[in-house]
């Protein structure tokens, strides 16, 4: 396909040398998404659909400085030299022309890591990537990898004014972090401004947003604080690759224009047979009783060990008015598949934490995350429901649970028990496959 027909996705990490998982997410995003191209017609079909560049490490000179005898392991900036001065380096994330020296954790002098250059885009680096965005007009999405804190930081980062298009990038943001937090539990939380770090002037994704239109994110790995912070344990390597992997999966189905997630059907109606509001992705149903309304299917896996099996979806759900309480009404979970066989129907009660009965619900002291154990095995031991922004996160886990021949597509009820005033809203998601290694079950 010719250049500027379809939408175009970049990816690039390295900016700062230190940060040496940065340079592998981006090669192991790649190196996934032709296996899965190989294996899968509709990964195949959605990268016919958009273009992925991919630029896994923009900073060559300071990330070689930070690997050779005599260099700097904690080494940050590239390698300019200065006349006059023995300090060398420019922070290239400080580099580009949004805001540029605005302020925000930047400096001008030389030796400091936070070092801005003589002028925007100054440096070899800054030029050579400008130059590569300038190229792909029809850029609609961008994921600047960096490490560490478990962060998406959207746009602004100089500021905590928020763009015009807000709603549509904190949407995909939440989308990104409910993605890669199904993978391993590791929780990606997303924010503006100074809401996750600190504010930055003269970073890349802001440029991207404001100049060429593409929603701009700077995805901040594992691990979640400064210890170990840039010195990530090789065996966290793969894992935080594969959660990085989901997040840019959501952006690769979001700039596809699929709907919901690329093969998620229609919703059935409401229990009054009517979509209030919607645009056939996400319609909005009449809410009357307050009770949950599910709004997409985020993810879902499918875990196999030897004498275990966790099966773990993630949905998320309109916050009824006065907040989610289930202590006031219960809640059931059925999962069906398409020749209608129930894999799983269970209603979890309203009672509070038992400890003698090793059972109930439990919530934070804000009652914006609540957490139900059962350590009866089999069934639903443990759903966590976070309430974050308005919206519900669902993770649901249950082992020793009967799915050897699970296969999609499947159909998740959640929502009130059938005694409950409202009926169960449902959604239905399409090929939930087995995918490569046999590993996990996503619905794509």
């Amino acid at each position: 396909t010719a250049p500027g027909v379809r939408p175009a996705l970049l990816l690039n990490g390295t900016q700062h040398a230190r940060e040496w998982i940065a340079s592998m997410v981006p090669l192991f995003v790649l190196g996934e998404l032709i296996a899965q191209a190989e294996a899968s017609d509709d990964i195949a079909e959605l990268l016919d659909a958009v273009d992925v560049f991919v630029v896994p490490v923009v900073n060559p000179d300071g990330f070689v400085h930070s690997h050779v005898a005599g260099g700097d392991r904690m080494w940050r900036k590239n390698r300019r030299v200065f006349s006059g001065t023995s300090c060398v380096g420019v922070d290239l994330n400080r580099n580009w022309g949004t805001d540029w020296n605005g302020g925000q954790s930047t400096s001008a002098n030389r030796c400091s890591d936070l070092h801005v250059g003589p002028s925007a885009h100054s440096e070899p680096e800054t030029q050579a990537l400008k130059g590569l965005v300038e190229s792909i007009p029809n850029l609609v999405g961008h994921i600047d990898f960096h490490n560490y804190s478990q962060l998406i930081l959207q746009p602004w980062g100089y500021t905590n004014a928020l763009p015009t298009n807000f709603a549509e990038i904190d949407a995909l943001g939440e989308a990104m972090g409910a993605a890669m937090e199904s993978v391993h539990g590791r929780d990606y939380p997303n924010y503006s401004g100074d809401g996750g770090l600190y504010l930055a002037s003269g970073i890349f994704p802001d440029w991207t947003t404001e100049v060429h239109g593409a929603l701009g994110y700077t995805l901040e790995l594992r691990p979640p604080s400064a210890s170990p912070g840039f010195l990530l344990p090789a065996v966290e390597i793969r894992p935080t690759a594969e959660e990085a992997y989901a997040g840019v999966f959501e952006m690769l189905r979001w700039a596809s224009g699929a709907c919901g997630d690329g093969l998620l059907q229609e919703w059935e109606s409401c229990d009054d047979g009517n979509i209030v509001a919607g645009d056939g992705c996400s319609p909005t149903c009449a809410n009357e009783c307050g009770k949950l309304e599910v709004k997409k299917l985020v993810a879902a896996r499918l875990d196999r060990v030897p004498g275990s099996q966790t099966l773990v979806l993630k949905a998320s759900v309109d916050v009824p008015a006065g907040g989610f309480d289930p202590l006031l009404s219960s809640v059931s979970l059925r999962i069906t598949d398409a020749a209608d066989v129930t894999w799983l129907d269970e209603t979890l009660a309203t009672n509070a934490w038992d400890a003698a009965a090793g059972s109930g619900w439990r919530t934070n002291g804000k009652r914006t995350r609540w957490l139900w154990r059962n350590r009866t095995p089999g069934g639903i031991e443990r759903l966590s429901v976070r309430e974050r922004r308005g919206v519900l996160q669902v993770t649901v886990q249950g082992k020793a649970l009967d799915l050897a021949g699970i296969t999609g597509p499947l159909t998740v009820h959640l929502g009130p028990a059938a005694s409950a005033p409202c009926e169960t809203r449902s959604f239905e998601a399409s090929e939930c496959d087995l995918l490569r290694g046999a590993s996990a079950l996503r619905c794509l």
